[in-house]
């Protein structure tokens, strides 16, 4: 049985980590952004908020094997509208991935989501990422729209689940 646990991370102790991890999945960074991971990545990932939400709204956190870091998820509460949470991004180390952790990850996102009062989740998925439509669609998130993106290699597709 698969068995990680998640914390919230810290930008003052938990930043060299996260870079760590984010430098485990380059495959991602090359498909969606075109280039590896920046050595700023794991700074711009905590740092960074979508239009008109408060830094007290963002959070990220780190999916732990043991006590290994494995994955993170950055996760908005009540963006773009109250009562949706939306996940900017879901990321496993690539020795991890295909093996049912974002799965459970997600059941742990979807109940901290509940906490917050936010009943759907939204995304935005890379068009070119196949892989990552493929497992969201599993997950029960369906397409609202598609809109042109500027710092990604293709246009996002934004979904949503209940």
């Amino acid at each position: 049985m698969l068995n990680i646990h998640y914390r919230q991370l810290d930008i003052a102790t938990d930043t060299a980590a996260l870079q760590a991890l984010l430098e485990s999945a380059p495959a991602y960074s090359l498909l969606v952004e075109g280039y590896l991971p920046q050595a700023t990545a794991a700074i711009e990932a905590m740092q960074a908020l979508p239009p008109d939400s408060s830094p007290d709204n963002k959070f990220v956190f780190g999916f732990y094997l043991n006590e290994r870091l494995i994955g993170c998820a950055d996760l908005c509460r009540h963006y773009p509208e109250t009562g949706i949470a939306y996940l900017g991004l879901l990321l496993f180390d690539e020795l991890f991935q295909g093996q049912g952790f974002g799965s459970i990850a997600m059941q742990q996102l979807k109940s901290i989501a509940q906490s917050w009062q936010c009943q759907r989740i939204r995304i935005a998925v890379i068009a070119n990422n196949t892989a990552a439509l493929a497992f969201w669609q599993r997950q029960g998130f369906i397409e609202l729209y598609k809109k042109p993106t500027i710092a990604y290699v293709d246009d996002a597709i934004v979904m949503e689940c209940v």
